[in-house]
């Protein structure tokens, strides 16, 4: 598992801030196209939490997976920038 990955790496990878409703579209988005690679669910690890100390249990994903897995976060970033942007748009009188 030396070159496994999670999802929050690819997220950071990618550019965007890993918060958390964006985190779980993305893993679960992620962990739904390597079921349907690979027939099983990802492993999971510990990995260090990003805002303190100790902890997360992950999932992991092999290195062979890595470009379709940030297929899949580079749409669910750009489905919820655009969400955003919506959002900004109603609240404050942006275009559109």
């Amino acid at each position: 598992m030396m070159n496994d990955f999670t999802v929050v790496e690819l997220i950071r990878s990618h550019g965007c801030e890993p918060l958390p409703s964006l985190s779980w579209s993305c893993g679960d988005a992620v962990r739904d196209a390597y079921i349907t690679a690979t027939g099983r669910a990802p492993l999971k690890a510990l990995r260090p939490k990003t805002n303190g100390t100790g902890t997360h249990c992950h999932a992991v994903y092999p290195a062979g997976f890595r470009a379709a897995a940030l297929s899949v976060v580079v749409a669910v970033c750009a489905a919820h920038d655009a969400a955003d942007r919506r959002q900004m748009d109603f609240f404050w009188g942006g275009g559109g």
